[in-house]
């Protein structure tokens, strides 16, 4: 017999040229407060990237954490406790398995 579980799926993906140029307008009705969770170089080193970064940091309070290969107990407990005072409204995750690991926690 199976143990129950439960299953929880990612609502909402958004996958394929120009995806990224709709993220403010796919976004705005959760609210102002954004925590963006990115990997580590590849974000920074991207031109793309860098242009969304500064069109996310115009539309919204952004809080971003970047994660470095599979995050920790410790990332994700830090991670909360800088964010007690002003939650996130919507989380959005932008790299690799590991990095949407973090998000999902």
């Amino acid at each position: 017999m199976i143990n129950a579980f439960n299953f929880a799926a990612t609502p909402h993906i958004h996958f394929g040229a120009g995806k990224r140029s709709e993220l403010s307008r796919l976004i705005q009705h959760y609210g102002r407060r954004l925590l963006l969770v990115t990997g580590g170089a590849s974000f920074d080193a991207s031109a793309l990237c860098a242009d969304m970064y500064v069109q996310l940091q115009t539309d919204f309070e952004v809080h971003r954490v970047r994660v470095n290969g599979e995050p920790s107990p410790q990332l994700v407990d830090a991670t909360v406790a800088s964010l007690q005072n002003s939650a996130p409204d919507c989380v959005v995750a932008i790299g690799g398995a590991d990095l949407v690991d973090h998000e999902a926690t």
